[in-house]
């Protein structure tokens, strides 16, 4: 179990990043799912993000991170641009960012925002290697398997 105050500094340290960038949301908890692309995910946040420094707004997909930086997140943040962009073409993600909020913080809530370039043939060439991997000896590709639907709605009482 994650102590109370770990999440609350991190939420402190969302908290400060909405403060400084006053992002405009268009959508958070995404499911991205295209019938053209193999792969799919769910994003954190996509929306307005202006760069305090520039003043410039981009549409900005962020995905929230409470570990380390890893290099493997650039693929899975161009690969739900990858998607978006194919859904929404007129309102095409520019950038994509970490959001790194950490519990480490002693005087103050703070946050690291960490852009990466959106790179399609990286995606392209990460899902071509899973997928000679993972392929049978006689070159199939596997084939997606999808969690099992179960029942939504419940009753105690029996109706005949």
């Amino acid at each position: 179990m994650i102590p109370s105050n770990q999440i609350n500094k991190r939420l402190m340290g969302f908290m400060k990043f909405w403060e400084d960038y006053k992002p405009i949301a268009f959508a958070s908890e995404i499911q991205l799912h295209h019938k053209d692309i193999p792969f799919c995910g769910t994003a954190d946040f996509v929306g307005m993000i202006t760069n305090p420094k520039t003043n410039k707004a981009d549409i900005t997909l962020v995905d929230y991170k409470t570990g380390l930086n890893y290099p493997v997140h650039q693929i899975q943040l161009s690969a739900y641009a990858m998607i978006w962009n194919k859904l929404f073409p007129k309102y095409p993600i520019t950038k994509i960012a970490c959001l790194h909020l950490k519990s480490t913080w002693i005087k103050a809530p703070t946050y690291t925002l960490k852009y990466y370039d959106i790179d399609y043939n990286l995606v392209k060439d990460c899902y071509n290697l899973w997928k000679w991997h993972n392929s049978s000896t006689k070159g199939d590709a596997p084939k997606p398997r999808f969690k099992k639907e179960f029942e939504t709605k419940f009753s105690l009482n029996k109706s005949k």
